[in-house]
């Protein structure tokens, strides 16, 4: 924007007296310009973010729970539960968070939300050193998926059947034939092994200095698919946006040339 506004004003200043017209005959190659140059700029700012995140997560070591001093920290741990727990509507796993997704097939390479529940609790993450609360506000999961099915035609279990009729109040059955339903549910179980990345912040009514893990400086992400699995996501993040980015203002400089031609 800043350079399709400094290109309207320099045709002023050098002469260009009938600008309204000028315009209205350029206009297509003043929307290409505006748009690739926009695009272009949102990549790269996209591009320096998760880069900036990619070097601030690898710089930063995993920490035994004992020796967190605050600020940007990664820890390693098994998931204890506070007080209550959960269980998932599907595995009936005893758990601290779960998803549960169903999507409806409605063509090729085309589907949509059927269901979707999602439930969390406030937990600990434990380890040879000691425990640390994790504040799930902002949080991010990045989790393998535990159990997953297609249903197609007639092959659904009475158990999925059930469990849509009677928690959701759905149907599986379609104007002639069932539905065609993707399930997939994920969870963080009790005593998972999880990786934490987040901020540690020093709690304001403890006495003895103890920290909980926050959104800050660092996301919160929680994951069970090991540390080097989210910082890799960031750095190919930055990549992809770099290059669109490096295309987009390849496609800015031809609309600037378009606009004076």
């Amino acid at each position: 924007m800043k350079l399709l506004v400094t290109c309207l004003l320099a045709m002023l200043l050098t002469g260009c007296s009938d600008l309204e017209d000028y315009l209205e005959r350029k206009f297509g190659s003043v929307v290409f310009f505006t748009i690739s140059a926009t695009v272009s700029l949102c990549c790269f700012r996209s591009a320096r973010k998760s880069n900036e995140m990619f070097e601030m997560m690898e710089s930063t070591p995993i920490s035994s729970i004992s020796d967190i001093q605050g600020g940007p920290t990664e820890i390693k741990g098994k998931v204890k539960a506070q007080e209550d727990v959960l269980v998932s509507p599907w595995g009936k796993k005893r758990c601290v968070y779960y998803k549960f997704e169903v999507d409806q097939e409605e063509g090729e390479n085309r589907s949509s939300k059927y269901v979707r529940e999602e439930q969390s609790l406030p937990f600990m993450v434990q380890d040879g050193s000691g425990q640390v609360n994790v504040d799930l506000q902002g949080a991010v999961f990045e989790l393998k998926l535990d159990k997953s099915n297609i249903s197609r035609t007639f092959a659904l279990s009475t158990e999925l059947v059930e469990l849509l009729k009677t928690r959701y109040g759905k149907s599986v059955k379609g104007l002639i034939f069932n539905k065609t339903l993707i399930f997939r549910e994920t969870a963080i179980e009790l005593n998972d092994e999880v990786y934490v990345f987040g901020t540690a912040i020093c709690e304001k009514t403890s006495q003895n200095g103890n920290y909980s893990l926050k959104k800050g400086k660092m996301p919160l992400i929680i994951t069970d698919k090991g540390g080097a699995s989210v910082e890799l996501n960031f750095k190919k993040d930055g990549m992809t946006m770099m290059v669109i980015g490096g295309v987009t203002l390849c496609l800015t400089f031809l609309g600037y040339a378009l606009l004076f031609t």
